[in-house]
């Protein structure tokens, strides 16, 4: 993943979309890491406005 375990996801078709992802909320077995540009499905919370200049937040990350 990126910097201290987190990447930014882009929800596709929506503009201004990126959302933080922590390593911690990847699902599945064994070793978990995303390539850039790999489909994934996962849940979105709103994040505090700004912090870690993102507005909302993964949940739930799985590869598809």
């Amino acid at each position: 993943m990126g910097r201290q375990g987190s990447r930014p996801l882009r929800r596709s078709g929506e503009p201004d979309s990126d959302v933080f992802a922590h390593c911690s909320v990847l699902s599945g077995h064994g070793f978990l890491a995303l390539r850039p540009g790999q489909p994934v499905r996962f849940e979105v919370e709103p994040h505090p406005p700004g912090q870690d200049g993102y507005f909302f937040r993964a949940l739930r990350v799985t590869a598809v």
